[in-house]
């Protein structure tokens, strides 16, 4: 099943050899991954793999890193039942 993902990413690319460093960065919710590949994979290859290993770390996360309105009319995280603020890298 393929997912998208939502909102900008910036995509980073680094050359070592005959490997490449491919990060990706999600700025809504500062969500990084990366991964190392085979430079013969191509550019196109390695960020489909990359941007699909994000989609799959924001599914998990979507619980617990949705910026929302809090019940107090706040923007920001949502609270948590004791009122402390939700914790953004749980």
């Amino acid at each position: 099943m393929h997912r998208r993902v939502r909102g900008e990413v910036l995509l980073e690319f680094v050359r070592a050899g005959n490997v490449v460093k491919v990060s990706a960065i999600h700025v809504d919710t500062d969500t990084e991954v990366c991964l190392v590949g085979s430079s013969m994979a191509g550019r196109y290859g390695l960020q489909t793999a990359v941007m699909a290993k994000l989609a799959y770390v924001l599914s998990k996360r979507k619980d617990h890193a949705k910026w929302t309105i809090a019940a107090d009319g706040n923007e920001g995280r949502s609270a948590t039942p004791g009122g402390r603020p939700a914790p953004l890298y749980p």
